[in-house]
């Protein structure tokens, strides 16, 4: 076993195991605390004290109730997404998390967060922390992209219940990022086999994607009160895409006509109301996978090999509108409603073909009369 060796110029720093550690209780606490100050040995007495300052300083972000054990806190946060799954409370639309989302959440939680956090206070929870845990999980093949976003949620959610005074920063550092799936360019002849195959809602649904660029989330929140048919506008919501911003983008003439005919029969204020089990509900919006049996059966009654998702659909349509010279990046930016690096890299693909052309623009005459000659 490692001996602790004690410091001269303070009782409650000592070294372990070529470390400097804090051991204490804090003015104000009742708890001992014992943290790594990430110093080895050789470190100069300043800054070893002022690590100690630091971690001391962290500790006053500690609301109310911070002490509570974090195991206990893990466990009311998941009984307040149950609650808002089950009656929609504090949801800007009135209905709540899906079962899918509280699932994930609920796993996450019970999983992962409490057995790797069970020794943490809920006031040691930084970006450092995160990444060990990040580290470990990683490890275990998992994909860590959601549990970040549970994870940020989550001390959002301490900070209004007062276990928290404020939230920290964190990230999902690029080495514990999985490759992000490439992006699909649907094939011309594959948008024809599969639109030939598509139900009216389908058709309506990927055409919103192809050429309105719409996301998932917007399409599926998308109300009857956003579409001006007289000015041949959609409106979007900010409260409809996870980086609340709204825009106001024109109609296709396509989807003009495929939305009014499906109006006609429609009772809901939502264009896609929820199905579930055979049965409509026109209070609720569609779920995050209402459509995507239909579109799965479409593919193979269209006989597509080619792998494709619903939202290759809206790369697709970026891509033909970054190949028409006609439009600015600002113009490609307000329609699709993203950065345009965002789109370049993640969105729009291109092959030898699509760039064909390019590799004849430099033009220099006495060069291109040598290389003849060669």
């Amino acid at each position: 076993m490692s001996k602790r060796t004690a410091v001269h110029f303070d009782s409650e720093i000592f070294l372990l195991n070529g470390v400097y550690y804090y051991r204490g209780t804090p003015e104000g606490s009742k708890i001992q605390r014992e943290k790594s100050l990430n110093l080895k040995e050789g470190a100069t007495q300043k800054e070893i004290l002022a690590a100690k300052k630091e971690y001391i300083a962290s500790l006053e972000l500690l609301g109310k109730k911070g002490n509570t054990k974090t195991e206990n806190i893990f466990d009311e946060y998941r009984k307040h997404r149950e609650i808002e799954k089950l009656s929609g409370s504090n949801d800007e639309l009135g209905f709540g998390i899906s079962d899918s989302t509280y699932k994930e959440t609920k796993s996450i939680v019970n999983n992962h967060f409490k057995p790797f956090f069970k020794n943490n206070s809920i006031g040691d929870f930084d970006q450092e922390l995160f990444n060990d845990y990040c580290r470990y999980s990683f490890s275990k093949g998992l994909n860590l992209v959601n549990h970040r976003k549970v994870f940020n949620h989550f001390l959002k959610w301490c900070v209004k219940n007062n276990y928290l005074k404020y939230r920290p920063e964190i990230d999902l550092e690029p080495a514990f990022r999985k490759p992000r799936r490439k992006r699909v360019m649907v094939t011309e002849s594959n948008i024809e086999k599969l639109f030939n195959q598509a139900s009216n809602k389908l058709l309506l649904y990927l055409s919103l994607y192809l050429f309105e660029m719409m996301r998932n989330s917007e399409i599926r929140l998308l109300e009857w009160s956003d579409i001006d048919f007289t000015k041949k506008a959609i409106a979007i919501k900010p409260s409809s895409n996870r980086r609340r911003k709204g825009r106001v983008i024109p109609l296709n003439a396509h989807i003009e006509r495929l939305l009014k005919e499906v109006k006609k029969a429609s009772k809901s204020k939502f264009v896609f109301p929820q199905v579930k089990h055979g049965k409509i509900d026109n209070s609720k919006p569609m779920s995050i996978g209402g459509i995507r049996k239909s579109f799965k059966t479409a593919c193979k009654n269209a006989e597509i090999t080619q792998k494709v998702t619903p939202h290759d659909f809206r790369a697709t349509g970026e891509k033909y509108m970054h190949m028409d010279k006609r439009f600015t990046d600002s113009q490609r930016e307000k329609m699709a409603g993203a950065a345009i690096d965002v789109q370049k890299n993640i969105y729009v693909s291109m092959d030898a073909d699509d760039l064909r052309g390019i590799e004849n623009v430099v033009k220099i005459t006495a060069v291109d009369k040598l290389l003849k000659k060669r």
